[in-house]
C-alpha cells in the first residue's frame, strides 16, 4: 500500500454484506493470521463503513482510538489484503492523499477450510493439533438417517404465476455475503488440484518453476486448473527436481490451448462514444489482457502466426516484460514499423522498457512515443492520432460484438 499521513483522508465502505456471525469467524479463523493490530482495524473499519462522512486518520478511530502507530497501521493494512478481507483505493487529490478501504466478509467456514493458502497459513501459525481443535467447532453434522425430507417447495406454497410481467423484470442489486479475492498472480491452488486429480500429488516443482509456469499462464490467459492438465502432459517424474517441467513442449501445448475471444456476428450500430473514453478503454484491454489475446484482436481475431507467438514468450518469459507493457509495445510497433512485429526491434524496445521498470500499457505507450519523438505529447495523444492499421475493421463480423463496436468507433470504419 502507499504511505499513508495522518492528514491523509479516507473513507471506509462495505463491498460486501458482513454480520455479527462473520466477526465470529474472523476471531476464530483470521485472527491467529492476521494479528491482533490487523482484527482491530478490520472491526473498527466495519462500525465505521455505516458512517458515509470521509475522514482523516488522524481524527477518525484509526490512529487515535486504536492507538496504532503508522507502521503498525500499515501492516494491519498490508495483512487485511493479503488475506481478503480489504482492498484500497487511492486518489491524489490536491491537498492530501485519498483512501478508499472497501471491505469483504471473510469466506465461510467450509470454503476456509477448502483453501490451501488459508489453512496452510493457519496450521504455520497454530499447528495442527489447534487447527483441528477449531474444525470441530465447525464440524458437519451427518444427515438424520431413516428420517425424509417433507418441506414444502416455494411453489408449492406461493403458486407464482410466471407467465405474470413482475417476475420477468430484471433483478435489484444489493450486496451479497461475497468473500474478497486473494490476489495472486497465479491461481495455485487450482493449479495444485488439477496436478492432484490427475494423480501428481507427490510431484514437486522447484520456485523457479512454479515462476515459469505462472507467466505462461498469464502470457497465454489460462486459467490454474487448465495449466495443471497442461503441466501434467509435459513432466519427467524421474529427472532432477529443476528439470522435471519440458518447457518447450509446455509452449507449445499452451500455444494449442490458447483462449479466444467467441466469434459473434457484429450486426449493431457502434455506440456514440467520447475520443477520451476510448483511449481509456484501450488502455484498459492492454493492461487486462493476455498479451495472445490482444494481439488476437489486433489482428481481427485470427490466430497469430507461430513466430509473433514465439517473440511474446521470449518478451514474457526470457525478459520478463509485464503483459500490460508487452500489449503497448506491441501496439505501437504495429503502428510504427508497417504491421511488422520485427524480433530485434521488439526485443530492443523491450529491453529499453525493462530497464525503466515500466508496469503500466500508459507508461509504456508514453516512453515509447517519448524516445521516438522525442515531444512532448502524452501517450493518449499519439494513440488517438496514429490510429493502427493493422487492425482491418472490415473483419469484425469474426469478433465478440462488444470489441468490435470499440474498434470500429476507435480507428474507424474503413471500409
Amino acid at each position: 500500500m502507499k504511505p499513508v499521513g495522518s492528514k491523509d483522508i479516507y473513507e471506509a465502505k462495505a463491498l460486501s454484506l458482513i454480520s455479527s456471525g462473520d466477526l465470529d469467524i474472523v476471531i476464530s479463523l483470521y485472527l491467529p493470521i492476521i494479528g491482533s493490530f490487523a482484527f482491530a482495524i478490520f472491526v473498527a473499519l466495519v462500525n465505521q463503513s455505516r458512517i458515509e462522512e470521509p475522514t482523516t486518520h488522524e481524527h477518525g478511530p484509526l490512529f487515535a482510538r486504536l492507538q496504532l502507530t503508522s507502521g503498525q497501521f500499515a501492516k494491519g493494512i498490508e495483512a487485511l489484503e493479503a488475506v481478503g478481507l480489504l482492498k484500497t483505493f487511492y486518489r491524489k487529490e490536491e491537498k492530501a492523499q485519498h483512501f478508499i478501504y472497501g471491505l469483504y466478509a471473510p469466506k465461510d467456514p467450509s470454503s476456509f477450510f477448502q483453501d490451501p493458502l488459508l489453512l496452510g497459513t493457519l496450521r504455520k501459525y497454530l499447528g495442527e493439533e489447534e487447527v483441528l481443535a477449531i474444525h470441530q467447532k465447525y464440524k458437519v453434522e451427518s444427515q438424520f438417517e431413516g428420517f425424509e425430507d417433507v418441506s414444502s417447495g416455494f411453489s408449492e406454497f406461493f403458486h407464482p404465476d410466471f407467465a405474470d410481467p413482475i417476475y420477468s423484470e430484471s433483478a435489484l442489486k444489493a450486496l451479497a455475503h461475497q468473500p474478497g479475492k486473494i490476489r495472486t498472480a497465479f491461481d495455485y491452488a487450482e493449479f495444485r488440484g488439477a496436478l492432484n486429480d490427475l494423480g501428481y500429488e507427490a510431484v514437486e516443482l522447484s520456485k523457479k518453476d512454479i515462476q515459469l509456469i505462472e507467466r505462461y499462464a498469464s502470457l497465454y490467459g489460462i486459467d490454474g486448473e487448465q495449466m495443471g492438465i497442461i503441466v501434467s502432459k509435459c513432466l519427467n517424474l524421474y529427472a532432477p527436481k529443476n528439470e522435471r517441467v519440458d518447457y518447450k513442449k509446455l509452449e507449445t501445448s499452451c500455444m494449442m490451448n490458447v483462449k479466444y475471444m467467441p466469434t459473434t456476428s457484429s450486426k449493431g450500430k457502434p455506440s456514440a462514444v467520447s475520443s477520451a473514453s476510448l483511449i481509456a478503454s484501450k488502455i484498459k484491454m492492454m493492461d487486462e489482457m493476455p498479451p495472445v489475446q490482444y494481439l488476437t484482436i489486433l489482428q481481427g481475431n485470427r490466430k497469430p502466426a507461430k513466430s509473433d507467438i514465439k517473440l511474446l514468450n521470449v518478451l514474457a518469459v526470457e525478459m520478463g516484460l509485464p503483459d500490460p507493457a508487452i500489449n503497448a509495445l506491441v501496439d505501437y510497433v504495429l503502428q510504427t514499423n508497417n504491421n511488422v512485429l520485427s524480433s530485434a526491434y521488439c526485443e530492443k524496445l523491450a529491453a529499453f522498457l525493462v530497464r525503466e521498470g515500466v508496469q503500466t500499457s500508459r507508461d509504456a505507450m508514453d516512453l515509447l512515443t517519448k524516445s521516438r519523438t522525442k515531444a512532448k505529447k502524452p501517450a493518449s495523444a499519439v494513440i488517438k492520432e496514429t490510429p493502427s492499421e493493422s487492425i482491418k475493421t472490415e473483419d469484425t463480423d469474426d469478433l465478440d460484438e462488444e470489441v468490435a463496436s470499440f474498434l470500429k468507433e476507435l480507428y474507424g470504419d474503413k471500409k
